[in-house]
């Protein structure tokens, strides 16, 4: 299983640190099931899109690694077996992501991303990256790993995911809150 996360779900790491920070604070957002006037995971009332989707990717980091450690403690031999783990596939500003912004700012911003800060990545290297990730022998048992990369696919490797995503108390309190949301409770 791979789920796609994003370095942004990181306040510690370029990107994370701009703008808005990822934080899913005490998640009251979410215990409280979003009911007006909540809008945000960490029941702040007032949305905010950056915080909203750097949000979004650190869920995904939380959950897959909750995943992970939920499939390897199972009792079941099958799901032992399951390998789970999260990529950044890296800053790709021609992928749609900044579709309703001005086409001029989406093509500076990739012209200064892309060629001139070297921080972005084509769509081609980023579909790479997945491909590695399902595909690569070298991930046969490796599971509950976060794994980015600088620009240039043989730099993309395991890295470090955020404090609040590798913290177990945060993963199991997002999946749990997150169940009685699906389950209607």
């Amino acid at each position: 299983m791979v789920y796609t996360g994003s370095g942004v779900h990181n306040p510690d790491e370029p990107g994370g640190d701009v703008g808005s920070k990822a934080t899913l604070g005490d998640m009251e957002g979410l215990a409280k099931g979003y009911k007006p006037p909540i809008s945000m995971v960490d029941g702040k009332e007032k949305f905010d899109s950056d915080k909203a989707y750097k949000d979004s990717k650190l869920c995904n980091v939380c959950t897959s690694l909750e995943t992970a450690r939920r499939l390897k403690a199972s009792s079941d031999p099958a799901l032992n077996r399951i390998t789970v783990n999260v990529m950044n596939p890296g800053l790709i500003p021609t992928s749609g992501l900044f579709r309703d912004l001005n086409p001029f700012f989406v093509a500076i911003f990739t012209l200064i991303t892309r060629y001139i800060a070297r921080v972005a990545v084509s769509e081609e290297e980023g579909g790479r990256r997945l491909a590695f990730m399902v595909e690569s022998p070298m991930l046969d048992n490796v599971t509950g790993g976060y794994f980015s990369g600088k620009p240039g696919f043989y730099e993309f490797s395991a890295a470090e995911a955020s404090k609040e995503a590798t913290n177990e108390a945060v993963g199991k309190k997002l999946w749990d809150l997150t169940e009685k949301i699906v389950k209607g409770k």
